[in-house]
C-alpha cells in the first residue's frame, strides 16, 4: 500500500511511505515499510529527455511526482497499459504510456498533449517536409523553365505577324516531313505564293494596312492547310507551303484551294480583295529540298510575268 504524500515530522520534507504485509505461510509477521522523499520521485520522473511529461501516480490516480514539481492537478485518471510501446489514447485527445512501478500501486506514466505530438512529428519530419518542400520549388521552377524555354524555340521559330513558320521553323519541320515520305512512299509538293501587286498596297493604303493583309492571309493558310501540311512566310509576302501527298495528281487541286481561300483576304479600308500567284512543283525522289523550292519560286515568276492571279504547275516524274 502507498501512504501519503505528507510532510514528514523528521524535517525531511514531503515524502510517500511504501507497506508491504510479511507473512510466512498463513502468518502474519509484520510490515515492511519505505520512505520515499517527493523530490527523490521528481528526479525519476525528470530522467532522460522527451516530448510531453512524466508523472509518478498512484492507483487511484493521484499525482505523486511529476517533472514540473507543480502539484496542482493531484487527481488524473489515464488509460493505463501494462506494455511500455503501448500508446493509449484520452477524451481530452492526449496520448499516455504507462508501466507499473509497484504492482496495482504505483505507475509511471508519460503524457502528450496533440499540440505536444503534432510538434514532435512535425519536428521529426522537419528535414523530410524541407526536402519536399525544396522538391516542389525545383519542380515549379522546372515547369517554368520548360514554358520558357517552350516560348522562346516559338518565338524563334514563328513569325509573329502571321504566325507561320519563319525559315528557321521550315527546315526543322521540313527534315521530319521528309524522312516521313521517304519511310512511307509519300509524294512531296512544294507550293510558293506570293501576292500580287504588294507594293501598291503598302504605298496606297500605308504599311499599316499592309500588315493587315499579311496577318489575315496568314490565317486563311494557317486554316486551309492539312495538318501534314507545312505552312511557312518564306520573307516579305512569300508564302511557302510543303505539302504531303498520297498521289501527285492531287497536287495542283490542293494548291488551288488553298490560294482561293487565302483570296479571302481584303484590303479592309475599301474592302478590295487580293490575288495570289503561285509556282507549284512536285518533288524528285531524291531531290534536295532547296532546289526544289528554286524550282517553285520560278515558276512564280513564270505566273507573275504571264499576267499573276494564277498557279503554275509542273510535274516532274515521280518516285520509282
Amino acid at each position: 500500500m502507498i501512504r501519503g504524500p505528507y510532510e514528514d515530522g523528521a524535517g525531511r520534507g514531503w515524502v510517500i511511505t511504501f507497506a508491504q504485509p510479511v507473512y510466512a505461510g498463513d502468518q502474519f509477521l509484520g510490515i515492511v515499510g519505505l520512505d520515499l522523499n517527493i523530490a527523490t520521485l521528481i528526479q525519476l520522473t525528470n530522467v532522460g529527455a522527451a516530448t510531453g511529461e512524466s508523472l509518478l501516480l498512484s492507483a487511484s490516480g493521484r499525482v505523486m511526482a511529476r517533472q514540473n514539481e507543480d502539484q496542482s492537478e493531484l487527481i488524473v485518471q489515464p488509460p493505463l497499459s501494462r506494455e511500455l510501446i503501448d500508446w493509449q489514447r484520452d477524451v481530452a485527445g492526449n496520448l499516455w504510456l504507462s508501466n507499473p512501478v509497484v504492482d496495482d500501486e504505483l505507475w509511471l506514466v508519460h503524457r502528450l498533449t496533440p499540440r505536444e505530438w503534432y510538434w514532435a512529428v512535425a519536428h521529426e519530419r522537419a528535414g523530410i517536409w524541407t526536402l519536399v518542400i525544396i522538391l516542389s520549388l525545383l519542380a515549379l521552377l522546372s515547369l517554368r523553365l520548360q514554358k520558357t524555354l517552350a516560348e522562346v524555340t516559338r518565338l524563334t521559330h514563328v513569325d509573329l505577324l502571321t504566325q507561320a513558320l519563319n525559315r528557321r521553323g521550315f527546315y526543322e519541320a521540313a527534315e521530319r516531313t521528309l524522312s516521313l515520305a521517304q519511310r512511307k512512299q509519300f509524294v512531296l509538293g512544294v507550293l510558293m505564293l506570293d501576292i500580287d501587286f504588294f507594293k501598291k498596297i503598302n504605298d496606297n493604303y500605308g504599311h499599316a494596312e499592309g500588315d493587315s493583309v499579311l496577318k489575315q492571309l496568314g490565317g486563311y493558310l494557317n486554316n486551309a492547310r492539312r495538318p501534314s501540311d507545312i505552312f511557312c512566310r518564306w520573307g516579305g509576302e512569300e508564302f511557302l507551303l510543303l505539302l504531303l501527298l498520297d498521289r501527285a495528281e492531287d497536287a495542283l487541286a490542293i494548291a488551288e484551294r488553298m490560294r482561293t481561300e487565302a483570296q479571302r483576304t481584303k484590303i479592309q479600308k475599301d474592302d478590295t480583295p487580293i490575288t495570289l500567284s503561285g509556282g507549284l512543283i512536285v518533288m524528285g525522289a531524291d531531290e534536295p529540298i532547296d532546289d526544289a523550292i528554286k524550282r517553285a519560286d520560278e515558276l512564280l515568276y513564270q505566273a507573275k510575268q504571264s499576267g499573276r492571279n494564277q498557279i503554275i504547275y509542273e510535274k516532274i516524274k515521280e518516285r520509282k
